[in-house]
């Protein structure tokens, strides 16, 4: 019997979509404290909504094309908490 290879992107890969926003929100409120450009933040705003369009096709993929694995990861005590970083991340992003 052999294992089926896991998918090799997890639920988890979204924090990395929280840090990126909060360090451009960070960067954002520090320009109206000390003179910084803006454009930095914008860009890692951008990029951080730009991974997080790219990480949500996947995660869509998996739970398509490796849905036993998906649900595994949603039971799983310590990886089903990062679920709630999708929306999190989603609907953290300033508008």
């Amino acid at each position: 019997m052999s294992k089926a290879k896991p998918f090799p992107i997890g639920v988890n890969y979204f924090s990395i979509v929280l840090g990126i926003s909060a360090l451009g929100l960070a960067w954002r409120y520090s320009a109206n404290v000390l003179a910084v450009p803006t454009l930095i933040a914008e860009t890692l705003i951008g990029f951080a909504a730009l991974l997080w369009g790219i990480l949500f096709s996947i995660y869509v993929y998996k739970w398509i094309r490796y849905p036993t694995q998906a649900k595994a990861e949603l039971h799983h005590p310590i990886l089903g908490c990062f679920v709630s970083l999708i929306p999190i991340t989603l609907w953290g992003c300033p508008r």
